[in-house]
């Protein structure tokens, strides 16, 4: 496989696998401790250490038994406070950790595609802490908005030391908070479901419920689906095309809704998701004062950016075959782009196994397959391919050539909507 990665895992020995759930509780206490406590170090010494301990995770062997790496996020709020106090650029510092650093540390700590045996996943979907760990996130979310606010309100900060501070905090409310409404939303569990719609709405993205789980999960891979990019498409041209359309998109579910099951206008639950994020900016505006709106609407904006770059990313070039009749075909692994990359997974709670997410929706986030023989594979992980988007020559000469490698091996002959045939 053409990964950019140092090393392939393979599955740890029994031996070493009852002691992995020891060394990653260890491994997450440290960084969060360290994150909270060494707020008054030097910077270089504070990113050090955060960066010496994601290193690190590439001693640790991964059996999939721990749930202690996913809750790492509890660490990443601390980065933006040390960011807002310390100034000048470091209050982007969420951004360089995870569009600079991330990808270097993807490469350095590895891949792993070992999948655990059917009767140990059963286990595995039932253990508690995997899902305390996404349930946490909420209120940690809440948390560095309440204290985003309070810090703009009274800390005198540049325009541009400003705006790299909404950037941190979306990194963390809008990058990985809907990354976590995603695994959320998809579950039977009503307490769940409204865990994820509060996570939208605290980005102004309530619609993302609606439809994502209505309208994308059964349009993927076809031109009816607005957050599929197109071969040839740029990111910057997939950007409003996807941010309008799906907006139209869960209008247009929640009318039909309200039609078919006779229901008044104020049963839209997108005019709900309005009124909560604008309840939600109003209270904090009146707790903290003014600017409180320009970094709400601010990291709204910039989560929303961030969100739609990994849409980008997840599904670029790949189309779903329609036969004669005009029948699409059925959902496959072959229709998401997956990344293996160990470290991105756990921060992404392994949103980068998409295309076992798409044809096993309901899954969780512990219990998803690496299929690297059935999904086309990315050579970083996410966030590495979402820094190549942001320059179209380079993602293209990158990727172009892996969807038409794809199709040539995969469809020899076949027509496709867009690009040339295979």
């Amino acid at each position: 496989m053409d990964w950019w990665a140092l090393r392939d895992y393979p599955r740890p020995d029994p031996g070493m696998a009852r002691l992995c759930p020891r060394l990653w509780q260890a491994w997450v206490v440290g960084l969060i401790a360290g994150s909270m406590f060494l707020l008054e170090y030097d910077i270089w010494v504070y990113a050090g250490f955060v960066a010496a301990l994601f290193l690190a995770t590439a001693l640790i062997p991964d059996s999939g038994d721990s749930p202690s790496p996913y809750f790492m996020h509890l660490a990443i709020p601390f980065f933006a406070v040390k960011g807002v106090h310390e100034g000048g650029g470091w209050t982007a510092i969420s951004f360089y950790w995870a569009f600079f650093f991330l990808p270097l540390a993807d490469f350095v700590v590895g891949v792993d595609t070992f999948n655990k045996r059917d009767a140990e996943y059963k286990v595995l979907r039932e253990r508690k802490w995997f899902r305390i760990a996404s349930w946490i996130f909420l209120p940690a979310q809440l948390a560095l908005l309440a204290y985003g606010c309070h810090a703009v309100n009274t800390i005198p900060l540049t325009p541009l030391e400003f705006f790299g501070f909404v950037v941190s905090v979306a990194v963390y409310t809008g990058g990985i908070g809907i990354t976590l409404s995603h695994e959320l939303v998809h579950k039977s569990n009503r307490i769940e479901q409204w865990l994820g719609r509060a996570m939208c709405v605290m980005i102004s993205y309530g619609h993302f419920y609606v439809e994502h789980n209505r309208g994308h999960h059964k349009l993927v891979a076809t031109d009816e689906d607005p957050a599929t990019a197109r071969f040839g498409e740029s990111f910057y041209s997939f950007l409003p095309r996807c941010v309008v359309g799906s907006f139209a998109s869960a209008w247009r579910l929640e009318t039909d809704r309200l039609r078919d099951r006779n229901l008044p206008f104020y049963h839209n639950e997108m005019l709900w998701y309005w009124v909560a994020s604008s309840c939600l900016c109003a209270l904090l505006t009146a707790m903290f004062g003014p600017l409180t709106i320009p970094l709400f609407v601010g990291q709204s904006l910039i989560g929303i950016f961030f969100f739609e770059s990994v849409n980008y990313v997840e599904h670029y070039g790949l189309e779903r075959k329609r036969d004669e009749q005009g029948r699409t075909e059925p959902v496959g692994f072959e229709h998401s782009w997956d990344a293996p990359h160990r470290l991105t997974n756990m921060v992404l709670f392994k949103l980068q196994r998409h295309g076992d997410h798409h044809v096993n929706s309901t899954r969780r986030y512990q219990t998803l397959r690496a299929e690297p023989s059935r999904s086309p594979q990315l050579p970083l992980g996410y966030p590495g391919c979402i820094l190549l988007a942001l320059f179209p020559p380079l993602w293209r000469a990158v990727m172009d050539k892996r969807v038409l490698k794809l199709r040539s091996n995969n469809h020899p002959g076949r027509a496709w909507r867009h690009g040339p045939p295979s």
